[in-house]
């Protein structure tokens, strides 16, 4: 192996070996791009990766911030049902991309929720219930009531309602707007921890059934709503 045309020494040998592998780097793949204290600066999507450097625009083809050379940045994406996230250095910039090198990948994990979106969304929920008749296991929707949705991320939901539920219970959203734009979604969730008010109680909810092609929809759609968020800070000169 060698470092700028020269031999490396025994030293760095190992330590190169010692790095671990970088995972795959898609083309064209949406990612955030933070800050060291994981702040997100904008969406981006992959507009190339070529020896160590990857190139990010902003997803909707806007500008990006100015940045300094040498900034430390993270790449936060989503790859074949892991979330991974890498650190790396600005190596250039310009008012449509960011190139950043010296990638090391700091964590991956068989996990969507770090893709975790705030919401103020009302839409309707219903209980599965078991059907009449003994030793029936079939299933039939129970009693649609109001509830607004306060998060979301790729494992799950926080909702809150005036219903009382139980842990474990199965709950189904039939029709939630996430985009106004696009057609609505069907959740369909087990409650795995209960905060109970005095008007209304708060459920945190796993995903259950969703098919890759709906969380791929799903995973846009957070990215699309962050984006949104951060054009309206700029506009609001935040």
């Amino acid at each position: 192996m060698k470092l700028w045309g020269r031999p490396l020494s025994e030293q760095e040998s190992e330590e190169a070996e010692k790095k671990p592998k970088l995972p795959k780097i898609p083309a064209k793949a949406m990612m955030e791009v933070l800050d060291i204290n994981n702040q997100l600066i904008f969406v981006g999507r992959v507009a190339e990766y070529a020896r160590g450097v990857v190139t990010v625009r902003e997803a909707a083809d806007q500008e990006v911030p100015p940045v300094f050379y040498n900034t430390e940045v993270k790449l936060r994406y989503f790859l074949n049902g892991e979330n991974v996230v890498l650190h790396g250095m600005i190596c250039g910039s310009s008012p449509r991309f960011w190139r950043v090198d010296r990638l090391e990948c700091q964590f991956t994990a068989q996990q969507r929720t770090a893709f975790r979106q705030r919401l103020r969304l009302k839409t309707q929920v219903a209980p599965m219930e078991r059907a009449g008749g003994k030793g029936e296991d079939e299933k039939i929707l129970g009693k649609l009531s109001p509830c607004e949705l306060l998060d979301i991320s790729m494992g799950g939901l926080l909702m809150k309602c005036r219903e009382l539920y139980q842990a474990d219970d199965i709950l189904v959203f039939p029709k939630v707007m996430v985009l106004p734009e696009e057609a609505p979604y069907s959740f369909t969730c087990q409650i795995r921890w209960i905060n109970e008010g005095r008007l209304e109680n708060q459920y945190g909810c796993k995903f259950q059934e969703m098919s890759d092609w709906e969380e791929d929809r799903l995973l846009k759609a957070i990215f699309a709503i962050q984006r949104e968020e951060i054009q309206e800070r700029k506009n609001r000169g935040l």
